[in-house]
């Protein structure tokens, strides 16, 4: 893959960066039009402003970690940000309600910024058989019981639910060693943890909350109808950009089973605190005043960003291909790989769309992650492409990889899946149905 095309690759995935990152802001402008005509202090329209400010800068800033980085330390980060959700067991009852920590002249409702991270680093952690994913959403939903915050739980339920029904759908086993009953016990795992949430979360209904509602809060739609009708129509768009706004982050990777997978989440997250603040009396989120949903959207959208960044720029070089064609470079440096060509280049007069003439010798530099697309090389070069991608991927410890070879007639992955079958570093393999078969690497 040239270096123009991973630039290329880099721009798109900025501008849907920045095209995401803009879907919230109608939903926070008319808020603050809102507040300003309610005769609110200018203090509520500055810590509105100021926390969409900041949300926005933490997500440019997540997003520009490199993605294995992020994804080693991703668990991590979901797991301390699910224990600071559980810190409200100290914080003092308000209405008898504990949903918020007090730090200065601020409320900090730790679950609505929170929860997100929670949510998408449990789906991370699923996608990539981890364990822990289901108990981090489980217990994440028995503080929210506990707070009581039925706004969050419905939620967190909504987003676990999404991601029980896109989770991946493990096939019968192609390889000897992977036993029929462990494949089945893998999918109903999360469906359990959906089923917990969802209970976990009426429950969360059933217990009394009694605190009263606020005007720019909870009933800023009741602020929108009295400035006339087209105002409620734009708060309405206004929601509905903020749903949309993580498809709008994937879409790039749309054919990404795991990208697409973990944009839903994030919108049935979304989609479940509208639904609580029709149903109760919650917080309308971003246009109703509150710093927390604000900084829970933005750091959402830059987990999002961070976790489906396309894989071709991770820790790639294109400046500095690598000198020898299809083995690995002595000057590799941990995850770039020199590789097979793609096939665009198999004839030296093959014209690329700017005009320019794609060299057949010219060295390809991939990186290295835990997936790769076979849909840039030539067919006659796809055996020696995997061969070289499995030894490279069992020496920097991955014990699970993704080879995308596309549905078609299946030509393509029975040629894979054969390579996979006879080659000294798999321990078993299996079709995603999703156009891509996974592989289960020995230990190096």
């Amino acid at each position: 893959m040239s270096g123009r095309k991973l630039q290329i690759s880099r721009q798109t995935h900025q501008t849907y960066l920045w095209v995401s990152l803009a879907a919230p802001l109608p939903a926070i402008l008319l808020a603050l039009w809102l507040y300003s005509s309610s005769d609110l202090p200018t203090r509520i329209l500055a810590m509105h402003a100021g926390g969409a400010t900041f949300g926005v800068l933490a997500a440019r800033g997540l997003s520009a970690f490199p993605a294995q980085t992020f994804k080693r330390f991703l668990p991590w980060v979901s797991v301390a940000a699910c224990l600071l959700t559980g810190t409200t067991f100290f914080a003092e009852v308000d209405g008898g309600a504990q949903r918020w920590l007090h730090i200065g002249p601020f409320n900090w409702q730790v679950s609505a910024s929170l929860t997100p991270i929670v949510l998408l680093g449990s789906g991370w952690l699923w996608w990539q058989k981890k364990p822990g994913a289901a108990l981090l959403c489980g217990l994440s939903q028995a503080f929210h019981l506990y707070q009581p915050d039925a706004g969050q739980a419905t939620a967190l339920a909504a987003g676990v639910v999404g991601l029980a029904i896109t989770a991946p759908r493990p096939n019968e086993p192609t390889h000897p060693s992977r036993s029929r009953r462990t494949v089945r016990l893998t999918l109903p795992g999360f469906w359990t943890a959906a089923v917990l949430c969802t209970l976990l979360a009426y429950l969360t209904w059933k217990r009394p909350d009694n605190l009263p509602s606020v005007k720019h809060v909870e009933g800023i739609l009741s602020v929108a109808q009295e400035r006339g009708t087209h105002v409620t129509v734009l708060a309405i768009f206004a929601l509905v950009l903020v749903l949309i706004a993580p498809i709008l982050m994937v879409r790039p990777q749309v054919k990404n089973a795991q990208a697409r997978s973990l944009g839903i989440v994030l919108s049935c997250y979304w989609a479940g605190t509208l639904i609580a603040a029709w149903r109760g009396n919650y917080p309308v989120p971003l246009l109703g005043f509150g710093i927390s949903p604000v900084l829970g959207s933005y750091l959402g959208l830059g987990v999002l960003s961070a976790l489906v960044q396309p894989e071709s720029e991770v820790g790639s070089n294109s400046d500095s291909p690598q000198k020898v064609k299809g083995q690995r470079s002595a000057e590799s440096r941990g995850e770039i790989q020199t590789v097979s060509r793609p096939a665009k280049a198999v004839a030296a007069d093959t014209e690329e769309p700017d005009g320019e003439v794609a060299n057949p010798d010219e060295p390809v530099v991939m990186p290295i992650t835990e997936s790769i697309d076979l849909h840039h090389f030539s067919p006659r070069d796809i055996p020696s492409v995997v061969e070289e991608y499995l030894i490279e991927a069992q020496r920097l410890g991955y014990r699970e990889v993704r080879i995308i070879h596309g549905k078609g007639k299946g030509v393509q992955r029975q040629r894979v899946q054969k390579i996979l079958s006879k080659h000294s570093a798999v321990e078993s393999f299996k079709s995603d149905g999703l156009g891509s078969t996974l592989a289960v690497l020995k230990k190096s």
